[in-house]
C-alpha cells in the first residue's frame, strides 16, 4: 500500500491530514498517528494476529499512551479546557476540521440548463418558494463546489466575476455562481474537439 500525503492548499501552511491526525497548533497537541504506530509496534506481527490480541494489547496501549499525554497537557489547549469544564455551547460549535471558503457553481452545458437557471431566478423574484425549491433540486445535478479558501485568493476573484445564481446574490454576499462556456470561455471550446483548457486555471477546475 502506498499512502500519499496531500500538499497544503494555496496560501496556507497546514496540510489536510493535520486537520485530525497530527495537529501542531500548540506544542501540547498530540500526534495520534505516532501513538497508533507505537501501540501496534508492541504487537507481534510475524504471524496472523487475532482480533482479540489487537483489542487486548494494541488498543489498550494506545488509550494508555493518549491518556497520559492528555493528562499532562498544558493549559494552552483551549478545546481540552472547554471539555473539562463541560462547556457545551463552545464544544457544539467546535470542529477539528477548518471551514473552507468555497463557491457553488452551476455549470450550464446547454441552453436548456441555463433556461432552468433563469426560471429559478424568476420564481425567486416572484417569491414562489415551492417552485424555486423544486428548480434548485433539479439544478443540483449540474452544481459543483470549487474551493477558494479565502475571499482574496486568485480563484475567488475569478469566480466572483461569474454571473450570480440568485437575483439578489450580491446583496447577500452569496457565493453561488453560474458558468456558461459560450458566454465567457469560448476561446477554450471547439465544437469538434471539445474543451482545451490549461490545467492551472480556475476554468480547468470547473471542467
Amino acid at each position: 500500500m502506498t499512502i500519499w500525503r496531500l500538499a497544503s492548499p494555496e496560501d496556507t501552511r497546514s496540510v489536510p491530514s493535520e486537520a485530525v491526525y497530527a495537529r501542531r497548533d500548540n506544542a501540547t497537541d498530540t500526534d495520534l498517528l505516532r501513538k497508533t504506530r507505537d501501540a501496534l509496534a508492541d504487537v507481534d506481527t510475524t504471524d496472523v494476529v487475532a482480533e482479540s490480541v489487537i483489542a487486548d494489547r494494541a488498543i489498550e496501549a494506545y488509550h494508555d499512551a493518549v491518556g497520559d499525554v492528555v493528562a499532562t497537557m498544558a493549559e494552552d489547549n483551549d478545546l481540552l479546557q472547554h471539555f473539562q469544564q463541560a462547556d457545551g455551547d463552545v464544544l457544539r460549535r467546535a470542529s477539528l476540521i477548518e471551514s473552507r471558503f468555497s463557491f457553488e457553481v452551476y455549470v450550464c452545458r446547454s441552453a436548456a440548463e441555463y433556461e432552468l437557471v433563469c426560471d429559478y431566478r424568476a420564481a425567486e423574484r416572484a417569491h414562489e418558494f415551492d417552485q424555486s425549491r423544486q428548480l434548485k433540486r433539479e439544478l443540483a445535478a449540474i452544481r459543483i463546489s470549487v474551493p477558494a479558501y479565502h475571499r482574496t485568493s486568485d480563484t475567488a476573484q475569478k469566480l466572483i466575476k461569474l454571473d450570480t445564481f440568485s437575483h439578489d446574490a450580491d446583496e447577500r454576499n452569496a457565493t453561488e455562481r453560474v458558468w456558461t462556456p459560450e458566454a465567457r470561455f469560448g476561446a477554450y471550446f471547439d465544437v469538434r474537439t471539445g474543451f482545451d483548457v490549461p490545467e492551472s486555471t480556475v476554468e480547468a477546475r470547473i471542467l
